[in-house]
């Protein structure tokens, strides 16, 4: 019985070694090429990726710069690029020139040039998704101009280009858009993606020598479907952004009566709704703006003591962000672009009014009536109601 006993033992332990040899297919972290971002560009009939690659051996250690230096001076990263017929072909024809083996599992972001944009971008949607390996919550933007020239930014602030890109983008939107949010946009009835945009640029010139290469937000791009038809920046950029219910903390600039000055005021809360109305082919909105604020700065001669100033303010607000809105939708409209989403409101309120009119909504779009309803509430004055430092002499009182 002892026998049996322990030759059973010596199978069991035979049997666990062999199922716990699991090292035949690794792969050593010196042998992966570690994506950080890509970017793609329209070159003729073909596109071209351009992938930004961690150096690993570069970051840190002794003799690092810091910022976007890396070990002795070098870059942390490096760039590969080939054109293709398609990201796939693409990258494959990039793997030729490379020892490691690409991998596509902690790209933060997905750059798509101008020119491509505009060309339409959704054909070349299916590999990030058909692939598990691409992450569908990389961040996804347009460029002004090449996205392989924003790629390849030597920025100093940050030790990879895609990671600053990145972080700039996660303060575009209170839900950064991502691979996810294109695709559902591309998928959903009446309703057009916004993606923002990102330039190269330059820093302010130093004590020490010229002007930094860096990386700004430049607004916002938006789309009739798949095909980038223009884009919005500044005051124009940021009413579609509150529009849409996804402003991040936006901040209006209010000019005050009699060209005395300006008056700075975040929204630190926002609340849209959209409220459709259809006869017949005659379709109108109206976007109503619910807004809880803080005044940031105070440069006029305005003193806010009293609570008929306050409401006189908010007043000011509010007509500045029922214009704004109002032209920003104008120009939405003139893009053929329902970034807003008026016809998957109407899809999802009144959707056999939206069965009469889907066929039609690229004609209907253009001609809708708009109206913007803003109620802004001034919750909090800061530290002093007076403007800091000025006699009383100087001040206006309401």
């Amino acid at each position: 019985m002892g026998i049996v006993r322990l030759l059973n033992l010596f199978s069991i332990c035979i049997m666990c070694a062999v199922m716990l040899t699991g090292c035949w297919d690794r792969i050593e972290v010196n042998d992966v090429a570690f994506v950080l971002g890509t970017a793609v560009d329209k070159e003729g009939s073909e596109i071209r990726t351009t992938v930004q690659i961690a150096l690993p051996g570069q970051l840190g250690g002794a003799g690092s710069q810091g910022g976007g230096g890396g070990t002795s001076g070098s870059k942390p990263w490096y760039l590969e690029s080939k054109p293709g017929l398609s990201i796939r072909d693409s990258n494959e024809n990039e793997q030729f020139s490379l020892s490691r083996k690409e991998n596509y599992s902690h790209r933060r972001i997905l750059l798509f040039g101008e020119d491509l944009a505009k060309d339409g971008i959704g054909k070349y949607l299916d590999v990030l998704a058909r692939i598990p390996q691409n992450r569908l919550s990389s961040f996804v933007l347009v460029t002004r101009g090449p996205a392989s020239k924003v790629i390849s930014t030597n920025v100093a602030t940050e030790k990879f280009p895609a990671e600053m890109i990145r972080e700039i983008m996660k303060q575009s939107m209170k839900k950064p858009r991502t691979i996810k949010h294109l695709a559902n946009a591309l998928l959903t009835e009446g309703l057009d993606p916004v993606l923002p945009v990102v330039t190269p640029d330059k820093s302010a010139p130093g004590n020490d020598g010229p002007p930094e290469d860096t990386i700004r937000l430049d607004g916002i791009a938006v789309f009739n479907h798949d095909k980038c038809t223009g884009f919005l920046t500044g005051k124009m950029a940021q009413a579609v952004v509150i529009a849409m219910n996804q402003a991040k903390d936006p901040e209006i600039v209010v000019p005050m009566p009699g060209d005395n000055g300006y008056l700075f005021v975040r929204l630190h809360t926002t609340d849209v709704s959209l409220r459709p109305s259809i006869k017949g082919d005659s379709v109108s909105v109206l976007i109503k703006v619910a807004a809880d604020s803080t005044i940031l700065e105070n440069e006029s001669n305005y003193a806010l003591t009293s609570p008929e100033s306050i409401a006189k303010l908010e007043r000011m607000i509010e007509d500045d962000i029922n214009s704004e809105i109002t032209e920003a939708f104008r120009k939405l409209q003139k893009y053929h672009s329902d970034a807003l989403g008026v016809g998957k409101t109407i899809h999802d309120v009144k959707p056999k009014e939206w069965d009469k009119l889907k066929n039609r909504w690229n004609t209907i779009y253009p001609s809708i009536d708009v109206a913007v309803q803003t109620r802004v509430v001034v919750e909090n004055t800061g530290a002093v109601l007076k403007p800091f430092a000025r006699k009383d002499g100087q001040l206006k009182y309401d």
